[in-house]
């Protein structure tokens, strides 16, 4: 644990720009990982909406792969 008393005010300076610094840069990251998460879930619903469509069509699950080798 620092002892921030011994600390010049030039150190306590750059330390808080720092600290701001990557408090700046994790937030950035966090709201990129928070529209992943939601692209991600969006798919996922897209997905099993489709799947849901095709279960109601009948369409199986081995319909589901033939479907998806032909989309690759």
């Amino acid at each position: 644990m620092s002892n921030f008393k011994t600390w010049t005010l030039e150190n306590l300076a750059k330390f808080a720009q720092e600290s701001n610094n990557k408090m700046i840069e994790q937030n950035e990251r966090i709201e990129e990982l928070q529209r992943d998460l939601k692209d991600a879930i969006e798919a996922y619903r897209g997905l099993n909406r489709q799947i849901q469509s095709d279960v109601s069509k009948g369409v199986t699950g081995v319909d589901h792969a033939h479907r998806d080798v032909a989309l690759k």
